[in-house]
């Protein structure tokens, strides 16, 4: 049995974080955004974690010619536009048996078949007993979560829809989205989450805030949940050493190695303006009461 922490949530909700985190945990192996594999590594042959462009990568190599050995343009192709079938947001109910076609339960079926062998290859490549994979959406959660052979273990990481709406408005991230993109956003894919969480066999809700401000308890948690031993490994409770780690799409901290900080980004707290700020608790109110930011949200105004 193959074991996988799946960590989904919005954009910008700081899930290659935690990604990296965990990855620095013996026995656990972090890879980025796998559902990208097909689009940004193969097809666009962006860079890897360790900074080699996809192909070039001597880790990844390894792992295709053990998933798929010697696949053609042609292949990945094929598979891409599989994933493209079943692996999106909007395919979340269709994924999940009792609204399917025969059809696309065909290429579910096929396309789980794909990830079977690329997870196996990840554990037999690494050597590592944990995967960690963030490609956030639940519909691949739920994809995952009906492999036979894998135990997957999903982390629904929540972040504040305000800071969310704020590192979307930053000149330096690409693409952006406007105010109401982002609540509309975040609002659709927790609204997924909360809806795919009672199919899943194991959920764990997480919030960025409290994983920042208290780490070593937000590890705890985590480590009872993946059933799994976590050190905690900070050189002082704020920071982090992050080696070499092999990522496929995500936030550029992947690229990061070192000693790194991990501190509470509330910089939208000032710098937000207060009509972004207002249409996006209107926006999101229901849910950030939910996941616990109602009282941030009075004593912020």
């Amino acid at each position: 049995m193959i074991k996988i922490a799946y960590i989904g949530g919005a954009r910008r909700c700081g899930t290659t974080l935690l990604g990296r985190v965990l990855g620095q945990q013996k026995g656990f192996c972090f890879v980025g955004e796998l559902g990208m594999i097909w689009r940004e590594g193969f097809i666009e042959n962006r860079s890897c974690g360790c900074g080699k462009p996809f192909r070039d990568c001597d880790f990844w190599k390894e792992v295709v010619v053990a998933a798929f050995g010697r696949p053609t343009a042609s292949d990945i192709a094929a598979i891409s536009d599989l994933s493209n079938h079943v692996d999106r947001l909007r395919f979340l109910f269709k994924n999940d048996f009792r609204f399917a076609s025969r059809r696309h339960l065909e290429r579910v079926s096929q396309y789980r078949s794909i990830l079977s062998s690329l997870y196996r290859a990840l554990a037999l490549i690494s050597g590592q007993q944990l995967i960690v994979d963030s490609t956030k959406l639940p519909s691949r959660a739920l994809l995952l979560d009906r492999v036979s052979g894998l135990d997957v273990r999903t982390i629904h990481l929540v972040r504040d829809s305000r800071a969310v709406a704020f590192s979307w408005r930053r000149a330096k991230l690409r693409p952006q989205l406007s105010v109401w993109g982002s609540a509309l956003e975040w609002n659709a894919v927790n609204i997924a989450w909360e809806y795919s969480r009672h199919l899943m066999k194991n959920y764990l809700r997480l919030n960025y805030e409290g994983f920042i401000q208290n780490p070593s308890a937000s590890l705890k948690t985590m480590s009872s949940f993946l059933d799994e031993a976590i050190n905690e490994n900070f050189a002082t409770p704020e920071e982090m050493h992050f080696d070499v780690q092999h990522t496929i799409s995500g936030n550029p901290i992947r690229f990061k190695t070192g000693m790194v900080q991990l501190r509470l980004d509330d910089e939208w707290s000032h710098a937000l303006p207060s009509s972004d700020r207002m249409i996006t608790v209107a926006a999101t109110f229901p849910l950030m009461l939910r996941y616990g930011y109602f009282r941030r949200t009075m004593s912020s105004q």
